[in-house]
């Protein structure tokens, strides 16, 4: 194949294939189409839009091995140059949205090794900082936010900047000290007045009010009315904007502050919010705030249903064990933190059904949904890589290690 070759003529070609042999048949077709290319920039153009043809299938294993190819054939060719990191760029984007984080870190810093001054380094600094954080490293994803953040002072890129005050905000909103709280505020009202100057596009003003929301829907700075406020211009933002994922996302965390203020319609706007396209974490979060609701209204039943609900939103394998937990299984969770949360919480309701029955099998499933949720916390404590944030993870391993062992004593007082 000669240099003219473009990419809509490979995307015609994988196309063809598809259409004549299957996608089960697609690979072999395409592997012989790479073999007998000698070109290098026709076989590294090739390889990407192949990877990005299977990636928009969904076929992500696929999408890696191509993006892994392209990879693979600057490197050999000992070609180091933008289209190399642009490749090592979308590698690492695959890596992390297939939950392989340690190998997204490892191409992100790759970029940044050699291309240190690059508007492509400063997106990698952006993203080491979204897969920190994913991984429960916060203080180390605060690290590489704020340097994000200074090297942007070199672009005219209001767009992105504020992104990244965006990203910096959640960790601090994660924190959740004293301390954290101010540098959220303050990092939020830089956002809103970037939005003054330049209109933030659609998705990143829902953010915006999303996060504005939540800060005030937060016990250290409670305020319905103003969080009420801001949940409201995400709703009617994202309504005007036909965002299926902000609407969802709008009505479930609505469905939240009403739980805390005793409003009825609370349930209607947690069920309304499943109506929509919503994230794994966010469908976690609305399957809690129902099983919150279902608590306060006295089914421990429908909570224990709603808390396996959100545990296995986290899993790919439909068929893991939610009630026989263990750490094998639970450490390949989508969000670890979030079942962490999940396990603690379903510890908490079985130990008040024993307390309604005293039945010892809910004494023995509470403790091992805590054990399990130890085991998260010092597998997530063992990949961190800032002190800080061993720490944090330190200070909350204390709190299920107290908890289990107060478990025992609910049998132990009872004999």
């Amino acid at each position: 194949m000669g240099n003219t070759a473009s990419s809509q003529t490979f995307y015609d070609l994988f196309d063809s294939f598809e259409k004549n042999k299957g996608v089960e048949a697609l690979q072999p077709q395409l592997d012989s189409i790479l073999s007998i290319t000698t070109d290098q920039t026709v076989f590294s153009e090739m390889s990407h839009d192949f990877s990005v043809k299977y990636f928009r299938l969904r076929d992500y294993e696929a999408a890696i091995k191509y993006a892994l190819i392209e990879v693979k054939s600057f490197e050999e060719a000992q070609i180091i140059n933008e289209k190399y990191t642009k490749a090592l760029y979308q590698l690492g984007y695959f890596y992390e949205q297939t939950a392989q984080l340690e190998i997204a870190i490892q191409c992100y810093s790759k970029i940044i090794s050699v291309e240190p001054n690059s508007y492509r380094t400063i997106q990698s600094y952006g993203k080491l900082g979204d897969c920190y954080y994913k991984l429960g490293d916060y203080y180390q994803a605060e690290v590489y936010f704020l340097k994000a953040i200074s090297d942007l002072e070199n672009y005219n890129a209001s767009g992105f900047l504020a992104s990244q005050y965006l990203n910096l905000a959640k960790v601090y909103h994660t924190l959740n000290t004293d301390q954290s709280q101010e540098k959220e505020l303050k990092i939020l009202n830089k956002v809103l007045e970037i939005n003054r100057k330049n209109q933030l596009n659609d998705r990143r003003l829902s953010i915006l009010y999303n996060n504005l929301a939540n800060y005030y829907n937060n016990e250290k700075s409670y305020d319905f009315n103003q969080a009420k406020k801001y949940y409201q211009k995400l709703l009617n933002h994202s309504i005007k904007n036909i965002d299926s994922t902000s609407i969802g996302i709008g009505y479930g965390n609505l469905g939240n502050l009403y739980i805390k203020q005793g409003i009825d319609s609370a349930k209607y706007y947690l069920n309304k919010s499943l109506d929509y396209t919503l994230s794994i974490e966010s469908k976690d979060r609305v399957f809690k705030n129902i099983a919150d609701l279902e608590l306060k209204n006295g089914n421990r039943k429908n909570a224990l249903i709603f808390i396996d609900k959100a545990i296995q939103v986290n899993f790919i394998n439909d068929k893991i064990k939610i009630n026989e937990p263990s750490l094998v299984d639970f450490k390949d969770a989508i969000d670890p933190i979030g079942v962490i949360n999940s396990l603690s919480r379903k510890a908490e309701i079985l130990l008040q059904q024993y307390e309604d029955s005293k039945k010892n099998t809910y004494v023995v499933e509470a403790f091992k949904n805590l054990q399990t949720a130890d085991s998260l916390i010092d597998y997530i404590q063992d990949s961190n890589s800032e002190e800080s944030s061993k720490m944090y993870w330190r200070k909350e391993a204390q709190k299920y290690i107290i908890m289990q062992f107060i478990v025992p004593l609910f049998l132990t007082i009872q004999h």
